[in-house]
């Protein structure tokens, strides 16, 4: 699941409208009107925008442990950008991954090599060390 505000820091960097631009483009900047408030349209199936308002609610989960992994392949993130626009977004992506670890004082983010969106799939045994690590395994 993306880190709250994903969609609306990446549609506030998005150039102005312009003829010819890239559909990633036009996507990006009208996302947060579509991923994060309509279940049908994000694979989750979630009301992401109620989901990050709990989030943004809860007071953090103190010293519990807490492991975010993130698949380090984000080509699919940025495809249709320019360099330039790829960097911002990318720091934006990484900055909130640091964000959602650091609602617990004992949390850390773990970059996933070889693994993007479909992180479950392709690196199963980076999620089951993560669980194991968590629940003291």
């Amino acid at each position: 699941v993306r880190p709250t505000a994903a969609s609306r820091r990446w549609a506030e960097v998005m150039p102005a409208e312009a003829p010819g631009e890239s559909d990633a483009i036009t996507f990006t900047r009208t996302d947060p009107d579509t991923f994060e408030k309509d279940p049908t349209q994000n694979p989750e199936g979630l009301l992401l925008d109620d989901s990050a308002a709990q989030v943004l609610a809860a007071s953090g989960l103190g010293d519990r442990p807490l492991i975010v992994l993130a698949g380090a392949e984000t080509t699919e993130i940025t495809e249709g950008f320019d360099a330039s626009l790829s960097a911002t977004v990318l720091d934006i992506w990484w900055e909130l991954q640091d964000d959602l670890a650091a609602v617990s004082s004992a949390g850390r983010l773990v970059k996933v090599d070889g693994a993007g969106h479909d992180l479950p799939f392709v690196a199963a045994d980076a999620v089951a060390d993560a669980i194991a690590e968590v629940i003291g395994g």
